[in-house]
């Protein structure tokens, strides 16, 4: 059998399980890192509902950045921070989807192991599908070279505040581990790929995107049970996102301005070609940079 000819449940059988590298096996034992990944894991059941399916920001945002990398993901792509593979729905949705190796990352694995499931629903058919559960806090287990785009859509690259050696150890923090993570999707960019980014702009307020969602549902979309949930669970959502305000405020969650974005980018080896910051309810920004070298 091969795989041009499977169906698209033989394909996503042919998947690997879930791979975790044995250094993050390791730093998840660090009482700092183990609480990290619940609080993220907490914030993955009550706030991406909002600020994902049902949130007009956040599909307005998906919306931009799927279409300005579109034509640029080439045959492989790497999803940082990847969730329930929101990214590579929404790009299958505009056609011909050109990624044959899709490389899901992320360090909730109640996340990724959805992803399987949500891909059958779509036209994911005749391409690999690989499920990485680790964060972007050590080198990346992709080899140099290897794929021709990278996504981070209000994902992992924005927190990284710790960076690991191989062997475990600690060996940079907040803005210095945020520079090695860049460095690491660098190494793993072919010449001339892209990296695309969704993240907050610096001091977001969630209660505005919470609040824009509401506007939408009552003047295009109304339900009142649909209404009523998203007060009540919006409220939990923006308690929960609190877990994030907290991060950036102690240096952790790197809610970077269109300035810091290209200075980092480009003393990495980027070049900018797209910031976008009227998005997300205007909390957030949309950066396309390329590799140059």
């Amino acid at each position: 059998m091969t795989i041009e000819n499977s169906s698209i449940s033989q394909i996503l059988e042919l998947a690997p399980r879930v791979y975790e590298p044995e250094v993050f096996k390791k730093i998840q034992a660090r009482p700092e890192i183990n609480e990290f990944c619940q609080n993220f894991e907490l914030w993955n059941q009550h706030v991406p509902w909002l600020v994902y399916a049902d949130s007009q920001p956040h599909k307005e945002l998906m919306a931009k950045l799927t279409a300005l990398m579109w034509d640029k993901v080439g045959e492989s792509c790497a999803d940082f921070g990847c969730g329930y593979g929101e990214f590579l729905t929404h790009l299958l949705q505009l056609g011909d989807c050109t990624i044959r190796k899709y490389f899901a990352v992320d360090l909730d694995w109640q996340a990724l192991v959805t992803i399987p499931r949500t891909l059958k629903r779509t036209s994911y058919c005749g391409r690999k599908v690989f499920l990485i559960h680790s964060a972007a806090m050590l080198t990346s287990p992709l080899r140099d070279k290897s794929v021709d785009s990278v996504i981070s859509s209000l994902g992992a690259l924005m927190y990284t505040w710790a960076w690991f050696d191989k062997d475990g150890n600690q060996v940079a923090n907040n803005r210095e581990a945020f520079v090695e993570g860049l460095i690491d999707v660098h190494r793993i960019l072919k010449p001339g790929g892209y990296l695309g980014i969704s993240a907050p702009l610096p001091n977001p307020n969630w209660r505005v995107i919470r609040n824009q969602s509401l506007k939408h549902l009552l003047l295009h979309e109304f339900s009142l049970k649909k209404f009523w949930e998203t007060i009540y669970y919006g409220t939990k959502a923006v308690r929960y996102s609190r877990f994030m305000n907290g991060l950036e405020q102690e240096g952790k969650a790197h809610y970077l301005s269109p300035q810091e974005w290209r200075q980092y980018l480009e003393d990495v080896g980027f070049e900018i070609e797209i910031i976008e910051t009227n998005c997300f309810a205007r909390q957030g920004i949309i950066v396309i940079a390329r590799k140059v070298n």
